[in-house]
């Protein structure tokens, strides 16, 4: 075990971390703890003026778990230097599936619960240079179904997230051998509950086999540029990059 790993596993078991924002959670939105929905009218969120695409999407995600329903992005429309100009929003239940899946004749399985049923609430900004802010141009709060209630909100696919602190976290303590499961015990007991972690079980597992195959990705490179490009391998390289060529002694 390496020192700085058991470290940093012995700190997070005696709960010294500093949580992933900054102070909670797996929750990275600026704001989740001061947004309330009753102090903004539909006038108010249609002033809103924002520095970034994303700081617009916070602003409308943590909104919608305010009000107790997800979102995802929409239309994009980009300049010539890839810079966004118009973002569009959607409440995640806007659309329908498409009839072809709905009227599959060879279906195996029982198809999924029918999730997206014609919501038509949207958010849209557009990049106004006279200010150089990102201006509301439309806001629909107008939703065909009921909202969440608050407890089952941040199950929400909108309002999970892995963040690069958890991320970091977890490879340290992987490096241990502190496997998922209980990585996630240890985050539920952190924060109080399931509901605070801001994120499920299925997302850090997800995180983690992205990671791994970037991470195995790079080792068949460098090797193949070993073998055929006669480039020399760093020493620690074996010990350390690649998990299933890790050393054990």
């Amino acid at each position: 075990m390496k020192e700085g790993d058991a470290n940093l596993v012995n700190m997070y078991i005696l709960g010294v971390f500093v949580k992933s924002d900054g102070s909670q959670g797996g929750h990275a939105n600026a704001y989740n703890d001061k947004f309330n929905s009753s102090s903004y009218s539909k006038n108010d969120i249609l002033e809103q003026k924002f520095d970034s695409e994303d700081d617009a999407h916070a602003f409308y995600n943590a909104y919608a778990k305010e009000m107790g329903f997800s979102i995802r992005k929409d239309r994009l429309i980009v300049d010539e230097a890839n810079v966004p100009r118009k973002r569009k929003w959607v409440c995640s239940k806007q659309g329908r599936r498409a009839k072809k899946h709905l009227d599959r004749k060879d279906r195996k399985r029982t198809p999924r619960d029918e999730t997206r049923i014609g919501c038509r609430a949207t958010f849209n900004i557009r990049y106004d240079k006279g200010v150089e802010k990102y201006v509301v141009t439309h806001f629909d709060d107008e939703h065909n179904h009921p909202f969440i209630e608050k407890r089952c909100v941040p199950f929400l696919l909108s309002h999970r997230r892995v963040s690069d602190a958890v991320k970091a976290q977890t490879k340290a303590m992987h490096n241990v051998g502190v496997k998922t499961g209980q990585i996630m015990d240890l985050k539920v007991n952190e924060f109080g509950g399931y509901e605070d972690v801001g994120f499920t079980l299925k997302d850090l597992q997800n995180k983690i086999e992205v990671e791994r195959r970037v991470e195995l990705k790079d080792g068949m490179q460098r090797v193949l540029r070993v073998t055929y490009l006669r480039e020399p391998m760093p020493t620690h390289y074996f010990s350390s990059s690649i998990p299933w060529m890790r050393t054990t002694g």
